[in-house]
């Protein structure tokens, strides 16, 4: 056979018994293959390509980025604090929840499954020791658009978040 690219079907009639398929043929064609030029199918490289830089399809013209606007350091709580809590911060109390807001009772609709969907966009509390808005302002690195409540019970507590702004 010459020394230009043959392909797998040509290289494939020259091996007797060749299996079907699986790792023994693959096996089979690499090493019939030699110091030949090999179909690139076969997963042979004789030399490493050189990745050349991506060129962008379109002009660069904007100016880098503005770096964020740095944000307050967040203060945790120290540990006299955090065990000051009182356990009730961290459950929903449906009976408080109806009484501060009937509406939701006079609607037919779970009140913890209002909270979560609705009440706490709408700035309302799931218990009466939980501020969310207090929350968001003592923790401004927490994204508005979550839960105050949910971050508190996933993260806050273990992070020792504050409930409320440090006094200064």
């Amino acid at each position: 056979m010459s020394e230009k690219l043959c392909s797998l079907v040509d290289l494939a009639r020259e091996i007797p018994n060749l299996p079907l398929s699986g790792p023994a043929r693959l096996a089979a064609l690499r090493a019939a293959v030699g110091n030949r030029p090999a179909p690139a199918a076969l997963g042979v490289r004789r030399r490493a390509i050189r990745k050349t830089p991506r060129t962008p399809s379109f002009p660069i013209t904007s100016s880098p980025r503005p770096a964020p606007a740095p944000r307050p350091p967040v203060i945790r709580m120290t540990e006299a604090e955090a065990k000051a809590l009182p356990v009730e911060v961290r459950f929903f109390d449906r009976e408080w929840y109806l009484k501060q807001h009937p509406d939701v009772g006079h609607a037919c609709i779970d009140p913890s499954r209002h909270y979560m969907e609705k009440g706490w966009r709408e700035g309302r509390n799931p218990n009466p020791y939980f501020d969310g808005r207090a929350y968001l302002e003592a923790n401004p690195d927490v994204d508005p658009a979550t839960n105050p409540f949910e971050h508190f019970i996933f993260f806050g507590i273990a992070e020792r978040r504050r409930l409320k702004a440090a006094v200064k």
